[in-house]
């Protein structure tokens, strides 16, 4: 093991059993208490009760010994590849053979522990130290959130920017079974790889064919930290990403275009509007959202896509078009109340109805053009249409009110 690693190693461990010793040790009268952190010097000044000395028929000179051994037995546990401090308590503290160790068992879920054992690697080692990147690219896999972050944080002090072993270590946790660790491992590429990066760009897309649905949408979250904006290559492979067949990546898809894409953007705006017609609900409520971060309101591009779903055939599709229209348009848009208007003369009445509806979403309440146009539906020959028109025109004039 590098020696800067092995450094760290041994100042966790003391750290580990000071921290056992002080949990060991019977509490004094608070007034005589003097507080303070215990130090490796202090060790040999502790009075550990019965439990020392005499009392269990060992010396002085065998506690030291002892203790001495103990920090070993956690060096060599730390040196697991799976850094385990659970076995270090599990070596120590099976004879009972110095106080500070009956409480080490105790540490194996601390993760204060964990944090401070990433800390000395990155205090003690140098960058790049491939050692030190393996075992802080581990801690990635914790169970605590508070030892994650503490390892995204480290792995870009002890690795350089764009250091394809640690790009590979951490794109290696996108497959993993936890959400939370592939959650970590998005936020870490961020932090190891510049955008626009082609290593980290690369490693994602080789996993948009795993065969895992969730590892498929976690590499395409993963796009919004290694794709620089208007990144051809991930833009096409984003795109490519909404005919998935399978709902979930089409749904991360829509979410991660418009973090990748320049607002904006012809290809993205048309893209997402298409997917106002996905079979899924849940992907037509992220597209909905996704408009409103593409384009500025009044994008006349924008409305006009929108607008034209009006005429879907399928009735859900059309509510999503409604209020997808309240996205990219303020009230008041003349473009926006123009491509609805015209669609209240539609040849069929379910467009006619939903484009009633629409009008409530680009229109001001009291909007004397709005109620003008919705009066004259009350005189469709559809019972659709005019019962459409009927509760519209009571939430376009409230009090009777209008407005020019």
């Amino acid at each position: 093991m590098d020696a800067g690693v092995s450094t760290a190693l041994v100042a966790v461990s003391a750290s580990v059993l000071i921290y056992a010793c002080t949990l060991s040790v019977p509490q004094e009268d608070e007034d005589n208490s003097e507080g303070g952190e215990l130090s490796i010097e202090d060790l040999d000044d502790l009075d550990f009760g019965p439990a020392s000395g005499a009392a269990n028929g060992k010396s002085e000179s065998d506690l030291a010994g002892s203790a001495e051994q103990d920090v070993q037995a956690i060096v060599a546990c730390l040196e697991d590849s799976d850094w385990l401090l659970g076995k270090a308590g599990a070596i120590v503290a099976k004879d009972d053979k110095h106080p500070a160790t009956v409480t080490l068992a105790q540490l194996s879920k601390e993760w204060g522990v964990r944090c401070a054992a990433v800390e000395e690697v990155v205090n003690t080692s140098e960058k790049g130290d491939g050692n030190a990147i393996t075992a802080v690219a581990s801690h990635l896999e914790h169970t605590d959130w508070s030892v994650r972050s503490a390892a995204v944080t480290a792995l870009s002090q002890v690795s350089e920017n764009g250091d394809g072993r640690t790009i590979d270590a951490v794109a290696a946790r996108l497959e993993h079974r936890d959400i939370n660790v592939r959650a970590t491992a998005v936020q870490a590429l961020g932090s190891v790889a510049a955008c626009g990066d082609r290593r980290a760009i690369d490693a994602v897309s080789s996993r948009l064919d795993h065969g895992d649905w969730n590892v498929r949408r976690t590499a395409v979250q993963a796009f919004s930290q290694v794709a620089d904006k208007s990144n051809d290559h991930a833009i096409v492979t984003v795109l490519r990403c909404l005919e998935h067949p399978d709902w979930r990546t089409r749904e991360a898809a829509v979410q991660a275009l418009p973090e990748i894409v320049e607002r904006g953007s012809v290809c993205a705006v048309d893209a997402v509007c298409t997917c106002l017609e996905d079979k899924n609900i849940m992907v037509r409520n992220k597209a909905v959202k996704a408009l409103g971060k593409l384009v500025d309101k009044g994008d006349s591009r924008a409305i006009g896509g929108v607008a034209k779903r009006l005429e879907h055939a399928d009735s859900s599709v059309r509510r999503v078009a409604s209020r997808a229209l309240a996205e990219v348009a303020e009230k008041g848009d003349a473009t926006a109340f123009g491509a609805v208007a015209t669609r209240m003369r539609h040849e069929r009445a379910e467009v006619r109805a939903s484009a009633v509806e629409a009008l409530l979403q680009v229109s001001h309440l009291g909007n004397r053009r709005a109620i003008s146009a919705v009066t004259t539906c009350l005189e469709d020959p559809n019972g659709c249409v005019r019962r459409a028109a009927t509760v519209v025109l009571e939430q376009l004039r409230p009090g009777g009110a209008t407005t020019s």
